[in-house]
């Protein structure tokens, strides 16, 4: 058996399929809290939530803290503290405070903070097992957000979706003007030009699943002010483009025309380029 690492499955509410690796030496937090290294608030389920159900959600998770559980795993042995004398949370179905461990060898743990409608599966892996694990739980959260959005999207708006095309200037070259019969996103990358309907997602990220872009969306998301995964600077249209969080724009880092693809959405027509 090849090298083991300790892996957390999100089970459930917006955490369900969202998957956290656990290495040994490195310490997690876990919270609400958009600074914690694990956020119920950078869940791809709650970023796509309207902001009544994101303030639906937090009512709901009020039993989770800002700042709620420190993790750290040495060996196979999984260490889990509360940051504040109040935190509460159940491991196996059994409330525990304060400082508490357990033994990952026997059998995979549950893990929940407060009474979050969440929970947490952890157990080891072969190490060489977590990119096709994150992979398949990537696949489901992705078919999940295109069914609800094709549930709740209004009638199809005519616009045409263009074949990429080559950019024949390279990736530092700046894009001729693509002509479109009604508003759309238009997104430049190394790999081509592609476009999509505004209308036809809820944020910048979803619109790029929508025109199937030739390069990878965004990348693994480490938060504010890492956020490089899915930065994008506005060409043409900034007018048009609605940060979901004026805080988290702050703290990301970006300049006046660059944007988050997870954090914003558009009223108009959009240029984008992608920012490698």
């Amino acid at each position: 058996m090849g090298e083991m690492i300790t892996v957390m499955l999100g089970k459930g509410g917006i955490a369900d399929d969202e998957v956290i690796p656990l290495f040994e030496g490195k310490v997690l937090v876990l919270g609400r809290s958009r600074n914690c290294d694990v956020s119920l608030h950078r869940f791809d389920a709650y970023l796509e939530l309207s902001l009544a159900d994101q303030a639906r959600i937090d009512t709901e998770n009020m039993g989770v803290s800002g700042k709620h559980l420190r993790l750290s795993v040495v060996g196979c042995r999984l260490r889990m503290e509360h940051l504040g004398s109040q935190g509460v949370s159940t491991f196996n179905g059994q409330v525990f405070q304060g400082v508490h461990e357990a033994d990952l060898t026997e059998a995979p743990a549950t893990l929940r903070l407060g009474q979050a409608l969440e929970s947490y599966e952890i157990r080891l892996i072969v190490a060489e097992q977590f990119d096709q694990l994150d992979n398949e739980c990537r696949e489901r959260r992705r078919q999940r957000r295109l069914t609800r959005k094709a549930a709740s999207a209004p009638a199809p708006v005519a616009a045409p979706i263009s074949a990429p095309i080559a950019n024949a200037g390279g990736p530092s070259a700046r894009p001729q003007t693509v002509p479109a019969t009604g508003p759309c996103l238009v997104f430049v990358g190394a790999g081509g030009r592609c476009s999509a309907p505004f209308a036809a997602a809820g944020s910048v990220a979803e619109a790029l699943e929508v025109a199937q872009a030739p390069w990878e969306p965004w990348g693994p998301c480490h938060g504010a002010p890492s956020c490089w995964g899915c930065k994008h600077r506005v060409l043409a249209g900034r007018e048009h483009v609605v940060w979901s969080d004026a805080d988290y724009r702050k703290e990301s880092g970006c300049a006046a025309d660059e944007i988050l693809a997870c954090q914003c959405t558009v009223t108009g027509p959009v240029q984008l380029e992608r920012i490698d």
